[in-house]
């Protein structure tokens, strides 16, 4: 009778006494009362379920959002020579709705890369400050050495041409310079470093507590922006061109639901050790597709919530646009999007993610350049 009852034990069941036969002496002699919720959790955790679309696929459709970004500019550029037909400008309304997903689609493919281990957040903060730093170099390089060195030919004094280049610059690439998305994404990274990794030569809880702290600055750099931007918008203050470059996008809505999202799995790992489960548990379950779900599922809501939330401030107070609040309702309809990806999928090629950077650039590059000809040609 008890060989045929182990021979009926279910793959879980199993999984269970292998998870439960790890724990230590002191853990079996001082169980908590709150394990058995760790038990669910862990029980049939790697459900059939799986969203169909991985990080980098979220990556490759952020980048075409984020093209569309520059073709909606690119057009407004054009628009300040020539006079486009009144059809372009249906197109170019829809180009400037579909471009604002660029942003909060970048932002969920490095958070499911990083979620799903770790060990990835110091690479993504690397890699997303390195683009960041190398388009602001390129715009400044370009601004100073070709915008100014063509005004010095039309102005008495150095002075006089600096002024009439940034005039001239923030009238026709104002929005073109301060699209630089990948200063969002290195401020995500710098704060999911500060909030989530834990350096392995921390070990006072004095000192991890401070660690955890620094992940304010991020989030006080991006309200400081914001507040800075909104006040230049206005012309209250004046800013000069090689700042506009690294300032963020202003999205504070979008920072607001990653922040929140954030601090919901970091409330829900603190709770997981506190009922018992161990590290290696809790990393077991957080690759699992029974967790991306669960955390699709909270993503889900917390867009939602705050969305509605920006759509009343609008009615409060309309100044709040002058914040990037306001007019933010449209993140509801990535949500059916996001419950069809999972963190946990990991792409057959990461060599892609690689080369979409490069791919990006120099289709910009073209994008531009094909403007400039298509002004000259019609003047």
């Amino acid at each position: 009778m008890c060989k045929m009852n182990s021979e009926e034990k279910t793959e879980n069941e199993s999984q269970l006494e292998d998870i439960s036969s790890q724990t230590t002496v002191d853990d079996k002699t001082n169980i908590n009362p709150k394990r058995h919720r760790i038990d669910k959790l862990l029980y049939n955790q790697n459900i059939r379920y799986r969203g169909i679309f991985s990080y980098s696929a979220v990556k490759i459709i952020a980048f075409v959002f984020l093209f569309l970004a520059q073709v909606h500019l690119a057009q407004g550029f054009i628009n300040k020579f020539i006079s486009i037909e009144s059809w372009t400008l249906w197109v170019d309304s829809t180009l400037e709705i579909l471009s604002l997903f660029a942003l909060p689609l970048f932002l969920t493919a490095n958070f499911c890369l990083i979620m799903y281990k770790k060990q990835n957040i110091k690479k993504s903060l690397i890699l997303n400050s390195i683009l960041a730093i190398v388009i602001w170099l390129a715009i400044v390089l370009v601004y100073y050495r070709y915008v100014v060195g063509v005004c010095e030919h039309l102005a008495d004094s150095h002075q006089e041409a600096l002024a009439i280049a940034e005039r001239v610059t923030k009238k026709l690439f104002g929005k073109i310079i301060n699209y630089n998305v990948f200063v969002d994404l290195a401020l995500f990274s710098l704060f999911y470093f500060f909030f989530f990794y834990t350096p392995n030569n921390i070990k006072k809880k004095k000192s991890l507590l401070a660690f955890r702290f620094c992940s304010l600055i991020p989030i006080i750099f991006a309200i400081t922006a914001s507040i800075i931007y909104a006040n230049y918008y206005v012309g209250n203050i004046d800013l000069p061109v090689a700042l506009l470059p690294i300032l963020p996008c202003r999205s504070l809505t979008v920072y607001f639901i990653f922040f929140l999202l954030s601090v919901a799995l970091k409330l829900r790992a603190i709770l997981f050790k506190k009922w018992g489960g161990t590290e290696q548990e809790y990393k077991q379950y957080i690759e699992s597709n029974k967790s991306s779900l669960e955390i699709s599922c909270v993503a889900s809501i917390i867009i939602f919530v705050v969305c509605l939330i920006d759509f009343l401030l609008l009615y409060i107070n309309p100044r709040v646009l002058l914040y990037g609040l306001g007019l933010n309702f449209y993140f509801v309809f990535i949500i059916p999007f996001i419950m069809l990806f999972s963190y946990s999928k990991q792409p057959k090629s990461k060599f892609i993610n690689i080369i979409l950077p490069l791919i990006f650039i120099v289709a910009v590059i073209i994008l531009y350049l094909e403007s400039v000809l298509f002004i000259f040609a019609n003047l």
